[in-house]
């Protein structure tokens, strides 16, 4: 079962190319921060510490939580 909401899957899909879709965010982060082969950066972040990738996905979740209001049944 996908644990993530619309918000969390965009801005990881934003900065990864592959996660396990299966977890959570703070699995995921989990991961990232133990340099898991599980969870791939797109090229352009690939050279990106784990923390600040995690706290640019965090901002990005923020931001779109603020700005973007869910549709029904999204």
């Amino acid at each position: 079962m996908n644990q993530l909401n619309v918000y969390e899957r965009f801005a990881l899909e934003h900065f990864l190319s592959y996660y396990p879709e299966d977890l959570d965010l703070h699995a995921i982060f989990s991961l990232m921060e133990e340099y898991s082969e599980e969870v791939i950066a797109w090229e352009l972040f690939y050279n990106e510490e784990p923390a600040d990738l995690v706290r640019e996905i965090e901002n990005m979740i923020i931001a779109l939580q603020k700005d973007f209001v869910p549709r029904e049944g999204a």
